[in-house]
């Protein structure tokens, strides 16, 4: 019964069925409005300075979307960390550690993933993402928490880096960013357009106002894209 209750709200949620409006398709299109006014409410505290972000003592770049699921913002934040080492700068990564035991208990401190040269945790205690990107990611830190400021002077006081990458920050505004990521994915770049849990929408796409700039992944290659005809 569950399982089946479940496999629908999926199927809603991911666009894969335009469904009849019954009471299941009107239950979630009430919760999602409540969740638009939660997170509009939440929105224009932060825009209207009645809520003021912590800011770190170095520079801080985002990466995040806008739905659930995956858009590629772990590989992005190792490929910008990868990109800033290169170029001489001193980096970090913090990320929440989502489904990870530490990040569960973890909530006014942080855990230190790896030191850029060895991993501390497992994988069940860091979170599957947090575990790839510090095994993936050679000198530069890896730290997790969900209160990414604390995490983030874990990192300053341990490593002290110049920058620290954000791994799926877009929606964590209690933090001050300076350059906001955000990816989208080609094919469903807003999914089906309704918000949580009506659709895969964390925020309302005007939310996209916040970002500095956008990035496509999943795109095809460029060579089956269609091209224009010379007379169109």
């Amino acid at each position: 019964m569950m399982n089946s209750l479940r496999d629908k709200i999926e199927a809603i949620m991911s666009g894969r069925r335009q469904p009849p409006m019954g009471t299941l398709t009107a239950v979630l299109n009430l919760l999602s409005r409540g969740y638009n006014g939660l997170q509009s409410l939440r929105g224009f505290g932060y825009r209207q300075r009645l809520i003021s972000p912590k800011k770190l003592p170095c520079k801080v770049i985002s990466v995040g979307n806008i739905t659930v699921g995956g858009t590629g913002k772990t590989p992005m934040t190792q490929y910008i960390a990868e990109r800033l080492k290169h170029c001489g700068y001193r980096v970090a990564a913090v990320s929440r550690g989502y489904k990870g035991t530490a990040a569960g208990r973890v909530v006014k401190t942080a855990v230190i993933v790896s030191d850029g040269h060895r991993i501390c945790p497992d994988s069940e205690t860091a979170g599957d993402e947090p575990f790839l990107l510090a095994s993936r990611l050679k000198e530069v830190p890896v730290v997790i928490g969900r209160n990414r400021f604390a995490a983030g002077m874990l990192a300053l006081n341990t490593f002290q880096p110049q920058v620290i990458v954000l791994d799926d920050g877009f929606q964590h505004m209690q933090l001050a960013r300076d350059i906001d990521l955000v990816l989208l994915d080609f094919n469903r770049p807003f999914g089906n357009r309704y918000l949580l849990p009506r659709g895969t929408l964390r925020e309302p796409v005007s939310a996209l106002k916040r970002a500095d700039a956008f990035i496509l992944t999943r795109c095809p290659h460029p060579s089956s894209l269609p091209t224009a005809s010379p007379d169109a």
